[in-house]
């Protein structure tokens, strides 16, 4: 007898069909799990399979306000024509669809991956004198919207003790130990080699890490930047950039991130203070620790209790060049430090900080969720 699969999908029209945490992550752990047909729509024009899960595109947007008007209209329509009763949304922009698709017979689920009220004071596209309504507006849409969604999944404990759903599962953003390792016998780490992911996006730290390496008196370095470019960053950084020093890749592909976490000595997460990183836990940090990377990560009280605790790395003041520059002097110096907490970090990933424990979570949630029909909506 073949068991007829339960069918899922998450919706995004903000995040990149490739995104790590809702595709590699939340829908690889489901569709493994022999149960859920997942169905993954995006709104970057992007169609194809991985690893069981259908990726389809509803839109190709091109900027913030294209995405507003067009892609979200085009998300809740492409949602109302397919038949799963479970969508999980991944954008604070898809919250007024909730409502929607509630009395269409759906259970949502919000995934919050970051505090996003807090995020509003560092939109820079959004006037500072608008910015106190704009974020009492999103907290009365939320507040609405939080009374039609089945559940909740939060990317940390404080952000769904915030949010104070009484379904909340927690879905950490760890890596799979699996997938990301460290060094074979047969790679070498290459020496004096800084890996930064993340792109040349506003208040991820990489002026601040670039600032702290040119000015450093110490010469022989190496920056590899990986991740999207944010037009403003790259051009205050574009003269920084034609050192010779730093190598800007741009967006590629993850099994290559993976090879460059495997191949650096140190990997740096320098988020900076006052922009609603301080609760959130960042891919990066973890991905590191699991490559075996020695870590200088900013010192925010939950990122300075795992990454000092643990001795998988070193955290500093991420808005001062000279306390990173202190913080990587600790491993381009002594191959033997960054070494050892390379071996931390990567222990600590194992036995408590893995995709494995957290993928538990997000299964036994569709199963409750399943198994509670129309009531699970409350």
């Amino acid at each position: 007898m073949v068991m007829t699969k339960i069918g899922v999908v998450h919706l995004t029209s903000a995040h990149s069909a490739g995104d790590t945490r809702i595709l590699r992550r939340e829908c690889v752990a489901l569709a493994g799990h022999g149960k859920f047909a997942v169905t993954l729509l995006n709104a970057k024009g992007e169609d194809f399979e991985y690893k069981g899960v259908n990726v389809e595109s509803v839109d190709r947007a091109r900027g913030r306000v294209g995405r507003l008007l067009l892609s979200v209209p085009k998300s809740i329509i492409a949602v109302l024509r397919r038949r799963e009763r479970i969508i999980h949304i991944h954008d604070p922009e898809l919250l007024p669809l909730v409502p929607f698709m509630k009395f269409a017979g759906r259970m949502v689920i919000f995934d919050c991956h970051e505090d996003f009220t807090k995020k509003i004071d560092s939109r820079p596209w959004i006037p500072r004198i608008f910015r106190p309504l704009v974020r009492f507006g999103f907290r009365l849409c939320l507040s609405v919207s939080l009374r039609n969604i089945a559940a909740v999944v939060a990317a940390t404990p404080e952000i769904g003790h915030r949010l104070g759903h009484p379904v909340t599962v927690v879905v950490r953003n760890m890596p799979d130990a699996s997938v990301i390792a460290p060094p074979s016998s047969s790679t070498r780490r290459r020496d004096r080699v800084i890996l930064y992911t993340g792109g040349l996006t506003p208040n991820r730290g990489i002026s601040e890490v670039v600032e702290a390496l040119r000015t450093w008196s110490e010469e022989s370095w190496k920056l590899i930047i990986v991740g999207r470019k944010n037009e403003n960053v790259a051009r205050h950084l574009r003269a920084a950039l034609k050192d010779r020093r730093i190598e800007y890749l741009g967006v590629i592909e993850f099994e290559k991130v993976v090879e460059l976490m495997q191949e650096a000595q140190v990997g740096v997460v320098c988020n900076q203070k006052g922009h609603g990183y301080e609760s959130a836990l960042p891919n990066k940090l973890f991905e590191y620790m699991a490559a075996g990377l020695g870590v200088v990560a900013s010192d925010f009280p939950e990122w300075e209790s795992i990454v000092r605790a643990s001795g998988a790395g070193v955290v500093c003041d991420p808005s001062s060049p000279q306390a990173i520059q202190r913080a990587l002097a600790r491993f381009l110096g002594d191959k033997t430090t960054a070494r050892t907490a390379g071996k931390r970090g990567r222990k600590l990933v194992e036995e408590k900080f893995n995709w494995a424990e957290e993928s538990r979570g997000l299964i036994a949630l569709y199963g409750k969720l399943m198994a509670g029909g129309p009531e699970a909506q409350r």
